[in-house]
């Protein structure tokens, strides 16, 4: 029996690397055409980027659990973020290993990453979203659609602009992009996302003049957050979180379908907060006090930041396993960064030095 559960670990331990192996090296065989090999001048920018400049800290190796990650770079560092300077590139965190994905699309956005770890979506600028496949094969999404949300491994769902101002939530077959639901949802304002569960869009009335609510919205029924609010993300069980600001900021927690919410932590007057499905960790950065926390329920952690976190920075994402955050930062259109930081030991770990942003990891 022993000799039995031996072989069958190093056959499992076997069938993971072939997988990563896969995921890293793979190239797609099915259209749009698959990525050539690495440009000499892409080559160069990938491995500048393993080595910050003088005036970041050190890369330092995390110990944390994400295991892929993707991220956009341009080639030429001085002629900016241009479609044809802009390549999308996936990493491998323990080999560091870099892979430039299909270069004949002209990427803009990342993330997120499927609930098992292995697919991934990405946009590009003309409004198509595609899910990229540890072969590296591509399934097209529903165009139009900005956020996606996954509910489960084979299912995703986004809100779909309309032309009264209103937006469909519609759902797709991962593998095969087919549109599984349309329904229509009776308002809609900005930066929407969908619920874990698929049934709800949360969004913000703000606009550029004036503070507005965070309101959740489904086929029959919207709820408003109350004023001064704008939405902070969703939690895995359907929750939606959002941020209430005042001269004592709060981050709290509420039933889509009910306006009573739950006070999960108190934050200076400013404050930027994260919440995703795929992670039950909500991060808030106190702007006033330039410090970042990381919320599980209403236990508040201050993370031991190694180097300073720059007012400016901007989440981009949290790691399935809730230890990692990935964000980006610095001036377009030359010398954006993007990594990652620790969020139990604050160790900061940069993808590149310049030139790079919209990092997610899985």
């Amino acid at each position: 029996m022993r000799q039995q559960t031996r072989a069958a670990a190093i056959v499992l331990v076997a069938l993971l690397a072939l997988v990563v192996g896969a995921f890293v090296i793979g190239r797609s065989t099915t259209a749009p055409t698959a990525t050539a090999a690495p440009s000499t001048a892409a080559a160069s920018a990938s491995t500048s980027a393993a080595t910050p400049s003088a005036a970041s800290p050190s890369a330092t190796a995390s110990t944390a659990a994400w295991s892929r990650g993707i991220y956009l770079q341009t080639v030429d560092k001085a002629a900016g973020f241009t479609p044809a300077n802009t390549r999308l590139i996936l990493i491998a965190r323990t080999s560091n290993q870099r892979v430039e994905v299909h270069n004949e699309i002209a990427w803009i956005s990342t993330g997120p990453w499927s609930p098992d770890g292995t697919a991934v979506v990405a946009g590009d600028r003309v409004g198509q979203s595609y899910v990229i496949w540890p072969d590296l094969s591509l399934t097209k999404l529903e165009p139009g659609v900005s956020a996606w949300t996954w509910l489960d491994a084979g299912t995703l769902s986004g809100p779909l602009p309309q032309p009264n101002g209103g937006r469909d939530l519609v759902k797709v077959a991962a593998r095969s992009g087919q549109l599984l639901s349309r329904d229509s949802i009776a308002s809609g304002g900005a930066a929407p996302t969908v619920s874990p569960n698929g049934d709800w869009i949360a969004y913000s009335t703000s606009s550029p003049d004036a503070p507005g609510e965070a309101v959740t919205a489904s086929k029959t029924q919207m709820v408003a957050s109350g004023p001064r609010t704008h939405p902070a993300g969703w939690l895995p069980d359907g929750e939606f979180v959002f941020v209430r600001q005042a001269a004592v900021s709060t981050v709290e927690v509420r039933d889509p379908a009910r306006a009573d919410a739950t006070v999960l932590g108190r934050f200076g007057d400013l404050v930027q907060a994260l919440a995703q499905p795929s992670s039950a960790v909500v991060v808030v950065h106190d702007l006033h006090a330039n410090q970042l926390s990381t919320l599980r329920g209403t236990v508040q952690r201050t993370v031991p930041l190694q180097f300073a976190y720059a007012q400016g920075n901007t989440f981009e994402g949290i790691s399935r396993d809730g230890r990692t955050l990935a964000f980006s930062g610095g001036n377009s259109p030359v010398g954006t960064l993007t990594g990652t930081i620790d969020l139990e030991t604050g160790a900061f770990t940069y993808m590149c030095d310049t030139g790079c942003w919209k990092l997610a990891v899985n």
